[in-house]
């Protein structure tokens, strides 16, 4: 095989790619079937997406403390359930999907993350989740006291140096925020 045909094949990036520079008349080793061109979003489209959609809650969009559920049209007593660091949110898609009648909301500070579970929703066409771009440190000013049903820590960051505890997710600066916004 010679320099006429060039074959890349991409897996650090997740996708396939097949150039020829010649024709593919030769079907002995043309790969034009088998290979796919996936484009890979970038950080920036990825925000972009987010902050266009329907299913992202950020900045003035943030609903009041204590109009959560009556944002998206939920009864007082429907259980409000909180991710947070959701990351891609796709475990926060599966609840809300099982879920219906409880308001699902994932919380993260990287919205390019975000953009992921927003695109799942809208494929599946849910109306009970929302993916909030925010830092937990600002939990007690957004929810009202007893307003969350249920928090989801899956896998938080374990920040292992000493200087760097106060990161963490299960530090006690977070730990009495849980606690004010729990019912």
């Amino acid at each position: 095989m010679g320099p006429e045909r060039i074959v890349w094949v991409g897996f650090d990036f997740g996708l396939e790619f097949f150039d020829s520079v010649h024709s593919h008349e030769d079907t002995r080793f043309s790969l034009r079937g088998a290979c796919s061109f996936v484009p890979m979003l970038g950080k920036l489209e990825k925000k972009r997406r987010y902050f266009e959609s329907p299913y992202g809650v950020w900045g003035r969009g943030v609903p009041l403390r204590g109009q959560w559920r009556a944002r998206w049209a939920l009864p007082p007593e429907a259980p409000l359930l909180l991710e947070i660091g959701c990351g891609t949110g796709e475990f926060a898609v599966w609840v809300a999907e099982r879920y219906p009648t409880q308001l699902v909301i994932g919380l993260d500070r990287k919205a390019d993350r975000l953009a992921t579970g927003c695109q799942l929703a809208a494929q599946k066409g849910l109306s009970n989740i929302a993916f909030w771009h925010a830092d937990a440190l600002i939990l007690s000013q957004a929810f009202a006291p007893g307003e969350v049903t249920t928090i989801w820590l899956h896998h938080p960051d374990p920040y292992p140096k000493r200087r760097h505890e106060k990161h963490r997710l299960v530090h006690p600066r977070f730990l009495w925020q849980y606690a004010y916004i729990l019912a």
